[in-house]
């Protein structure tokens, strides 16, 4: 770890505020320590950007120049994480082990990180967070966010709620975090 240990404990009361939703107190903090977010977010992520480059974002500095890297984790609680028990499970030949899963359909998802498509068989009454599951399950433990026809995916939506059509692509982001 790099940099003053005392901005680093600022830095834990700036990410107890922000959790808190104390923006101003968590502002206050910043400005008495005199620390700079060039962008307004303390966490460092990075963005998507044409041809699979990717763009760092977030990041705190302190007056002489030196950067301070916040996980996305600690500023805030990931919405993207299945909790134990959600998950359904597909059963034999698209039929569902618990529920009603829909029609069982091939779900195309391109990757952001990799020119290829991972293939899915999922229920049309299968939600977001269902589908991640499944993509993870061929990728790896990564953490992602899907798209569909330009929009984020809502965890609670269902393909057969967005209007899903068998063969349509939906956009996979792939976060390094």
């Amino acid at each position: 770890m790099t940099g003053s240990t005392e901005v680093w404990n600022a830095l834990r009361l700036v990410c107890e505020c922000l959790r808190r939703g104390d923006l101003a107190q968590a502002q206050g903090i910043l400005d008495a320590v005199g620390l700079n977010v060039p962008d307004g977010r303390v966490a460092v992520g990075s963005e998507p950007r044409s041809r699979g480059r990717v763009r760092r974002t977030g990041g705190v500095f302190d007056e002489r120049g030196v950067g301070y890297d916040v996980p996305g984790w600690i500023v805030r609680d990931p919405e993207d994480v299945v909790e134990e028990g959600e998950v359904e499970e597909m059963g034999e030949k698209g039929k569902a082990k618990e529920g009603d899963v829909g029609e069982v359909v091939t779900l195309k998802a391109r990757l952001s990180d990799r020119s290829l498509d991972v293939v899915v068989q999922i229920g049309m009454g299968q939600t977001a967070s269902v589908i991640c599951a499944e993509v993870q399950k061929k990728i790896g433990p990564r953490r992602i966010r899907l798209l569909y026809l330009g929009q984020v995916w809502s965890e609670k939506k269902t393909l057969e709620e967005l209007g899903y059509k068998e063969g349509d692509v939906v956009s996979v982001f792939v976060f390094d975090e």
